[in-house]
């Protein structure tokens, strides 16, 4: 079936070919535009001056020889890449992540020995892949998730990681900050999610969104600063819990008045023992 032109709900990218499948793998979203890390789609954003950084553990080396083929070098492209790639799809599609995971890296090693790209870029260029898949998952699908994805979705998605050291508090700490993740409005959820979960750096994610660097900073801190009020909130509402409790409990303040007069004797007959002069 010949793919569609309509604008899929909540995005600006109209349905085309997919990635790698025409043009040069360095291609973002198989669009036949220039992937963004090119001088040319640099300079259409107004970024020539800003360059990308490679995520860690990634080298020009292991690139280079996984373009060529190096199943060493694959094996660890996919170790530092699909981690990062899955916790992002968590956020696009909930527990099918894995599924789309799997589609994406089909596309990646189709595509991988036409990249043109460098160890700075790649990040990009794969997580770019897997959101196409998570928006091509939504068209074959009709329509988005009613409902962000909450705690169980990703407490399962970090559960099948390789991380194997990670303790279930850990992992259940990061479910939690990813779901309120999830929650916040679409672009700022992607833009933090790209930036603190992924690890990728405003161009690069930028690279992702189809943003400059600019836009992907600001949507970045309106929803840390948006998750920064619902954390503050909750702490005063739970300190108003706590205070209403002890208003309502005086002996969890430290004992009833009854209470604490009666200590009171024992004090002052210890002071008339050591020789000092009695109360009255």
């Amino acid at each position: 079936m010949a793919p569609s032109s309509t604008p899929i709900p909540g995005s600006s990218e109209p349905e085309s070919s997919e990635p790698g499948s025409g043009g040069e793998a360095g291609s973002g979203g198989g669009s036949g535009a220039p992937f963004a890390g090119s001088s040319a789609r640099r300079q259409e954003l107004g970024e020539d001056d800003e360059k990308p950084r490679a995520i860690a553990g990634l080298s020009e080396e292991v690139v280079a020889a996984a373009v060529d083929g190096d199943a060493k070098a694959i094996g660890v492209l996919f170790a530092v890449l699909n981690p990062r790639l899955v916790r992002y799809l968590g956020l696009m599609v909930g527990r099918d992540a894995d599924d789309v995971a799997s589609d994406t890296w089909v596309e990646v090693m189709r595509s991988l020995p036409r990249y043109v790209g460098g160890a700075d870029t790649i990040g990009a260029w794969v997580i770019g892949i897997g959101r196409h898949r998570a928006l091509t998952y939504f068209r074959r699908q009709k329509s988005r998730p009613q409902s962000a994805a909450g705690i169980d979705d990703f407490a399962e998605i970090l559960a099948g990681e390789s991380n194997t050291h990670q303790s279930v508090e850990d992992s259940m700490s990061t479910a939690h900050a990813m779901a309120r993740i999830a929650a916040l409005p679409k672009e700022q959820a992607e833009a933090v999610f790209l930036r603190t979960i992924v690890g990728l750096d405003a161009v690069s994610a930028g690279e992702v969104l189809g943003k400059n660097s600019g836009a992907v900073r600001t949507s970045a801190h309106r929803g840390l600063k948006n998750l920064e009020k619902q954390l503050v909130a909750e702490r005063d509402a739970d300190r108003r819990l706590e205070a209403a409790g002890s208003a309502e409990n005086p002996a969890a303040r430290g004992g009833s008045r009854k209470t604490r007069s009666a200590v009171r004797p024992t004090i002052r007959g210890r002071q008339s023992k050591r020789g000092d002069p009695p109360d009255g």
